[in-house]
């Protein structure tokens, strides 16, 4: 069939990085770079510095400079409908990843639109749940949770997981922050390990945050187990230097699925379930790593 972008069969895919800088961020926009372009498009990418003006600023640039596709980070969950809004009347395709959306009123929205390739993310309520479980196995019952801002759908799924699991286990979560950005890590981090120096563990919601919580740690002189979902090249060290107890990984693989669907619609082969709608994959699970398998290990 006709590939859609452009003289030779080309054609450029464009994506949104909420924050230039952050690790895991920057390897979400390496793994959409290399899925493109070994696909045999053209890739740009455009920085969110953390802002969902810019995110909304970004997405128009995107679709009036030609781009033939967008991979879009959902990160700030309640502009999902706008940006689909601005994909139709633009026509041009656009395919949700990692931070997908998960409200029935949104999706069905979603549907309705001929332009919606689908959505990929993990099963993050489970990545929460399974680092809760491995914290009530170490013996652990007072915990903190360091992660992203509140609306992140990402982070907002691993803290239910996390805490519900962990309560049902007969745990207490005795306090969460929530940072703007992983700048605000060590600051966050800091108070929640003064106000509960009794605390014995902390789940990082990425592993920017284990960065941070480590810092903090030795801030105070603290003692507590860290586990930490998202594993970045600094998580991996930490593992294998023991201050981190089990980190997860793999989850970039929502990235390359994205990828590749966006890339089959444009190549006019687009893949539907099985009522002929966009796909919803939001199954994937991160599988856990340690110190022991941590030199094999990738996010």
């Amino acid at each position: 069939s006709q590939e859609t972008g452009g003289e030779g069969g080309s054609f450029l895919i464009a994506e949104n990085n909420w924050g230039q800088g952050v690790a895991a961020l920057d390897l979400i926009e390496s793994e959409a770079r290399y899925t493109v372009t070994s696909l045999g498009g053209e890739f740009q990418v455009y920085n969110d510095e953390f802002s969902a003006d810019k995110m909304m600023t970004n997405i128009q640039g995107m679709l009036s400079s030609g781009a033939d596709g967008i991979m879009y980070f959902g990160s700030v969950a309640t502009l999902i409908p706008n940006v689909s809004q601005m994909c139709q009347q633009a026509q041009v395709p656009f395919v949700i990843f990692d931070q997908i959306p998960a409200e029935e009123a949104v999706l069905e929205q979603l549907e309705a639109n001929p332009y919606y390739v689908g959505s990929v993310g993990t099963d993050n309520y489970a990545a929460g749940a399974n680092m809760a479980t491995r914290a009530l196995e170490s013996g652990c019952t007072k915990a903190l949770i360091l992660g992203g801002a509140m609306g992140d759908p990402v982070h907002d799924a691993r803290i239910s997981g996390f805490t519900e699991t962990f309560e049902a286990g007969g745990g207490t979560v005795a306090g969460v922050a929530r940072c703007d950005s992983p700048a605000d890590g060590t600051t966050k981090c800091d108070d929640l390990i003064a106000a509960n120096p009794d605390a014995d563990c902390i789940y990082a919601l990425t592993g920017d945050y284990a960065t941070s919580a480590l810092t903090a740690l030795n801030n105070h002189s603290a003692d507590m187990k860290v586990y930490a979902s998202d594993a970045t090249a600094n998580t991996m060290q930490d593992l294998k230097d023991g201050k981190i107890e089990v980190a997860d990984g793999g989850t970039s693989i929502v990235t390359t699925l994205a990828g590749t669907l966006l890339v089959n619609y444009l190549k006019g082969n687009p893949i539907q379930d099985a009522d002929g709608k966009a796909p919803y994959l939001n199954t994937i699970v991160a599988f856990p790593i340690t110190a022991e398998n941590g030199s094999a290990a990738t996010r």
